[in-house]
């Protein structure tokens, strides 16, 4: 092969998410003359953030336009690694609304009901047993270690059964556990019947608490927004430090190849190699096994990647010319289970989506078997269900006619697969150190399923890029920089 068929790199960062971009950013921030370049199988970065631009009304009512995420939105005070990121890039944040009434409608009501209260008003029986069930779920949280969880005493127990059996063994009423199936739809895009009880007690765990996971409260994961959308953060990172010329897009990673001082890189769409001395692989797990490596990876971290299946998420957005639920009371806020998902909605969460500068709008969430039965059905069908069930929930007609009305099916989405994030199966977690092994000779791996802290979120992503960042710069003495 020529020498016009290669090109040569300090570090490759593959997947130009939050992840892989952070990873690049925190190199050449350390080492402004590294040459750094980032391989991205989409046509665009943002990983699993992107932001579309939708027809609105500002604060009076007039016609506007403005940015939405349609992907990964919410930061919280509490996670460091995105805090500290957003302070650095000097990109700031909004409060997420939460003040006025509560709507919920599980299963086992007949109708919608209100409360103002941080716990749900849900009959003093089903009341007492969540406050009694998120006691006993938060004190096991504890007991778990993130780096190292299958040393819990219960570790084999915890790893054989799902989260709908651990529900079952910690609550006794139906309410409860309609909530918590309602929540864990929109938090994983999958079903309790589907996910790893230990898997989700460590998710919990490097988050802080099951509290923080749940909540948009002060000091939880879904406190902020990210002014001017969360996509707009990897974009800004490669405008003002990585560079365009850095980042190839349309360019799907299909070998690593790793030598005795470098590692070779080819890909499906161009015909050169890319060689580097080290490379950072920033994709999640299901698509980590997708690429083949040379020697290949430890027999224990390809059982990891297999047994991670990647959730099912569509993501709603409706802007209004009023934010009508406001005027009547309402914070925007709904957790339910939609008894009448076949004839109405198919809705898990939803939350006042308001811009930054008080556009209305608000955003649903249809999760696990709920967007699997709905993923297949015409966009009509979705949209007139969606609002139909958001108009019932708040019980106000002007809902029906949304300004503007668009879903984002991950599922459908090339390279990604679906979202939010890759949950565990049950009996795999026994092959969960591999994940966490995330050095494996000049490859460092990345990407939120690996982090320690806020796995899953857009912190856990920030985290391990930087995780990846460092161990590369402790590698690669200052001598070895390309001038």
């Amino acid at each position: 092969m020529s020498s016009s068929d290669t090109e040569e790199f300090d570090v490759i960062c593959v997947g130009a998410g939050y992840s892989g971009l952070t990873a690049a950013y925190k190199l050449l921030k350390a080492r402004p003359n590294l040459k750094v370049c980032v391989l991205e199988a989409k046509d665009r970065v943002g990983g699993r953030t992107v932001s579309q631009k939708l027809k609105c009304a500002d604060a009076e009512g007039n016609d506007d336009e403005w940015e939405w995420d349609l992907g990964g939105q919410w930061v919280g005070s509490n996670q460091q690694a995105i805090w500290q990121l957003l302070q650095e890039l000097d990109v700031g944040t909004y409060k997420q609304h939460v003040n006025g009434a509560k709507c919920i409608r599980l299963d086992s009501d007949s109708k919608t009901l209100t409360y103002k209260s941080t716990l749900p008003s849900i009959g003093v029986l089903s009341t007492a047993d969540l406050g009694q069930m998120m006691l006993r779920i938060e004190r096991l949280i504890k007991t778990i270690n993130v780096t190292d969880p299958w040393s819990h005493p219960e570790a084999e127990y915890l790893d054989s059964i799902t989260v709908t059996e651990l529900l079952n063994k910690y609550s006794w009423t139906t309410k409860v556990k309609d909530m918590v199936k309602a929540a864990v739809r929109t938090i994983f895009g999958a079903d309790m019947s589907q996910i790893n009880a230990l898997y989700f007690l460590v998710y919990c765990a490097s988050a802080g608490s099951l509290r923080e996971v749940l909540e948009a409260t002060p000091g939880t994961a879904q406190e902020y927004k990210i002014k001017g959308g969360a996509q707009a953060v990897c974009q800004k990172m490669i405008t003002d430090h990585i560079g365009a010329s850095n980042v190839e897009l349309s360019t799907p990673v299909t070998k690593i190849e790793q030598f005795d001082e470098m590692v070779t890189i080819s890909t499906l769409t161009k015909s050169k190699v890319y060689h580097a001395k080290y490379v950072v692989v920033a994709t999640p797990p299901h698509l980590t096994s997708s690429i083949e490596f040379s020697p290949a990876l430890p027999y224990n971290k390809q059982r990891i990647h297999q047994f991670m299946p990647m959730g099912h998420l569509i993501k709603v957005i409706a802007t209004y010319r009023k934010a009508y639920w406001k005027i009547h009371g309402y914070s925007g806020e709904v957790v339910t289970t939609d008894p009448m998902a076949a004839q109405t909605g198919a809705l898990s969460i939803v939350y006042d989506s308001s811009s930054e500068r008080g556009h209305p709008a608000l955003v649903a969430f249809i999760g696990g078997d709920q967007a699997t039965m709905w993923g297949d059905k015409s966009v009509e069908e979705r949209r007139s269900a969606v609002l139909k069930s958001l108009s019932e929930h708040f019980q106000i007609k002007e809902l029906l006619q949304p300004i503007e009305y668009v879903e984002k099916d991950w599922a459908k989405e090339s390279y990604n697969g679906g979202c939010p994030v890759n949950t565990v199966s049950p009996g795999a977690m026994k092959f969960y150190s591999q994940l966490q092994a995330t050095t494996y000779s000049r490859v460092e791996f990345a990407g939120t399923e690996s982090s320690s802290s806020c796995c899953g979120f857009l912190s856990g992503a920030v985290h391990a890029g930087t995780r990846a960042a460092n161990k590369i710069l402790e590698k690669l003495p200052a001598e070895e920089e390309t001038s």
